[in-house]
């Protein structure tokens, strides 16, 4: 159970060291260094370039972060059923003879007090 914690805990730092870089990813205005036509279309293209580059690189951090949601996802459900069978397995020790003994001795009691 601890393994799986610390792979939780590994996955989460991973989805927000990625969820911070992602904001930090941005794209600067087409600023042209001059006036002149040549200028403000190489200016124009340079910024389409940007734009498409920082695109993708936003599209594999969105598809890393959804990848490690779902394992993260995965991974809780795991340590939330492995949390459920733990208790039953310790009350299982206990034995069978334990419940069987006070089940019968409740009817016995429960028809002595309705006398």
């Amino acid at each position: 159970m601890d393994k799986l914690q610390a792979e939780i805990d590994a996955i989460s730092s991973q989805i927000e060291a990625l969820q911070q870089e992602r904001e930090q990813l941005s794209i600067g205005a087409a600023s042209p260094d001059g006036d002149s036509p040549q200028a403000i279309a190489e200016a124009y293209r340079r910024h389409a370039r940007e734009t498409a580059q920082v695109s993708a690189e936003v599209k594999g951090i969105d598809d890393a972060i959804a990848a490690l949601s779902a394992q993260l996802h995965q991974k809780t459900a795991a340590i939330s059923k492995l949390a459920k069978t733990q208790p039953c397995r310790a009350r299982s020790g206990r034995g069978k003879g334990a419940g069987a003994g006070t089940r019968g001795q409740d009817q016995r009691t429960r028809g002595r007090i309705g006398r």
